[in-house]
């Protein structure tokens, strides 16, 4: 009965009262229950802990609170390049050491672009080391490519004379001219050249600075073209300070643990990577043309087993290869690589050397194919390369060695045949009357393709004579 008077009395404590001050009592009844506020009204020593304890959570969540506002503004202030970059080569821009490096990536809890950091700010507000470790990198943010590329310049051109040869050596000129524009020896521009470079290496710890920062405009790419390169930093400083910063780049690249450029691709590889050893790889690939598709599935299967990203595998293979329309070819391109591929494609009943408009077809498809001016000799060269690289088919017509079909059985066969014939020579077309009925299953239909299936199969063996083969041995 007490407890319902207690509960009763409780409950009409607002009665009398303003409203404002029952609504408050309805308030504190909501949100703090009804058994703390009723200690409240009746032993109002009992709840002081309590009171004490909600004070010191409070204390400390304003704190957080606090220091969360604060990121969030730094966030606020950081360029507009960055907003949806990926957070990984900017972590790699700001920190030189893994320790660094790996704590943020922590402190972000493995958010992979920036406009997704401030789901992290509670707890990252909640220690004093991480919050004061991400508004430094948060602070760095601020700075775009361009701001970092005119500090480093400003703090290397502050002499004139060092800024008139940079400006000349960026823009191509030898040693010589440069030393007449500014009175001094080619060997003190040499001396001069290096300082510089030493003075980008320490600002920009070895350049590896402005190439994270690319990458990260970039997307993240970690082979990154002389194109990706300008186009990334035009869009936030000159053109001339590009170039400028490009020179640097590349003359300061020697000793760096960091990146490397590959002068022939033109291209700056940052991170880890086993370029040479991709470019063995590259150097074991056949000789000759291939399709887009077959070279896109090497591309793929050269990635995956040498630990490389696509994009550098793809850059390795166009130093080698030359991509025309939907085709690749060697560099080294021979024409008999070029004759193979085109009596391939487009002779599957062969072709005759010897008939003038069809060498001009053949010319055309090697311009079209290779372009113009990748075959230079005169018809007889190149009718001589086709009839060197093909089968003989039939009288003066050359076939591809694809198409041709007869097992190795019966090549056999017929090589017995000729080492236990009594005759000292035998034609073509006795042979091909012998063996007429087995040679129907293949591609064999004349005594000239006989000929011309024999001599590509036992070439050592024997001589070949226009309408016999010799038992005599060649010389």
């Amino acid at each position: 009965m007490a407890k319902t008077k207690n509960k009763s009395t409780f409950c009409d404590l607002g009665q009398g009262a303003s409203a404002d001050h029952a609504a408050r009592i309805r308030t504190a009844i909501d949100v703090a229950g009804a058994d703390i506020c009723r200690a409240a009204y009746y032993a109002p020593g009992s709840i002081v802990p309590v009171v004490k304890s909600l004070k010191d959570y409070y204390s400390a969540y304003d704190r957080t609170k606090a220091k969360t506002d604060t990121l969030k503004r730094a966030f606020g202030a950081i360029s507009p390049a960055w907003k949806n970059a990926p957070v990984y080569p900017l972590v790699l821009a700001y920190a030189a050491d893994k320790e660094t490096q790996s704590n943020l990536l922590q402190d972000f809890a493995g958010k992979k672009y920036v406009y997704k950091i401030p789901m992290c700010f509670e707890s990252i507000a909640a220690d004093a080391l991480t919050f004061d470790r991400v508004l430094r990198f948060l602070k760095f943010l601020e700075s775009d490519i361009g701001d970092v590329a005119h500090d480093i310049l400003g703090h290397i051109c502050k002499e004139e004379r060092l800024k008139t040869i940079l400006e000349c050596r960026t823009d191509k000129w030898t040693l010589e001219a440069t030393s007449q524009i500014v009175g001094i020896t080619r060997e003190r521009i040499r001396q001069v050249e290096n300082r510089i470079s030493r003075i980008f290496n320490v600002l920009s710890r070895q350049g590896s600075r402005i190439l994270w920062l690319v990458s990260a405009a970039l997307g993240g790419a970690t082979i990154i073209g002389e194109d990706d390169f300008f186009g990334a930093i035009n869009s936030a400083t000159d053109e001339k300070t590009a170039k400028t910063i490009y020179h640097l780049l590349c003359i300061a690249v020697e000793g760096s643990e960091c990146h490397s450029y590959n002068e022939n691709l033109r291209i700056f590889i940052i991170g880890e990577g086993d370029n040479e050893n991709m470019k063995k790889m590259v150097e074991q690939l056949p000789d000759g043309v291939m399709d887009v598709p077959r070279m896109e599935a090497i591309i793929k299967e050269l990635s995956q087993k040498g630990n490389c990203s696509h994009e550098l595998t793809k850059k390795t293979i166009e130093s080698r290869y030359v991509r025309s329309g939907n085709f690749y070819f060697d560099k080294r391109l021979r024409l008999s690589d070029m004759c193979d591929y085109i009596m391939e494609r487009y002779y599957p009943c062969g072709i005759n050397p010897h008939n003038g408009s069809e060498i001009e077809k053949f010319k055309k498809h090697i311009n079209n194919i290779f372009g113009e001016g990748k075959f230079s000799g005169g018809d007889r060269a190149l009718e001589a390369r086709i009839a060197g690289m093909g089968v003989l088919c039939d009288s003066g017509t050359y076939i591809h060695k694809k198409y041709v079909n007869i097992p190795d059985k019966l090549i056999a066969k017929i090589d017995r045949f000729i080492k236990s014939s009594p005759k000292p020579s035998i034609t073509y077309s006795e042979l091909f009357e012998r063996f007429e009925e087995e040679l129907i299953n293949t591609s064999i239909d004349n005594k000239h393709y006989l000929h011309g299936i024999l001599r590509a199969h036992l070439k050592n063996k024997y001589k070949f004579e226009r309408s016999y083969i010799s038992k005599s041995y060649k010389s």
